[in-house]
């Protein structure tokens, strides 16, 4: 959506991003592992995962994404094995800017 004042525009935009990611089965074995995001209906979702003991024992989000119209696929890759986490459903922010004009 867009705004306009006499020296502005104020642009605004839904962002559809996914708020979190829950360990389902921390798995054995992992030194390190990768996890993947696909799927949703969006982009740019990215997270990483903390290993303690060899599981999976947390996600954390590092970047909502955008555009997720639906809860997409999570992955967990890696040296280990039989790790799960599921998505939970995006969430909308709204984002604002400010142009001024000169």
């Amino acid at each position: 959506m867009k705004l306009s004042t006499s020296n502005s525009d104020i642009f605004e935009y839904d962002v559809a991003g996914i708020p979190s990611i829950s360990v389902s089965a921390g798995g054995s074995g992992y030194g390190s592992a990768v996890v993947n995001i696909s799927g949703g209906g969006g982009y740019g979702a990215k997270a990483k995962a903390t290993i303690s003991g060899g599981a999976v024992s947390a996600i954390e989000v590092t970047n909502p994404g955008r555009g997720y119209t639906s809860t997409p696929t999570v992955t967990i890759t890696g040296d280990g094995s039989s790790a799960t986490a599921t998505s939970a459903a995006p969430t909308s922010t709204t984002v604002s800017y400010t142009h001024l004009r000169a």
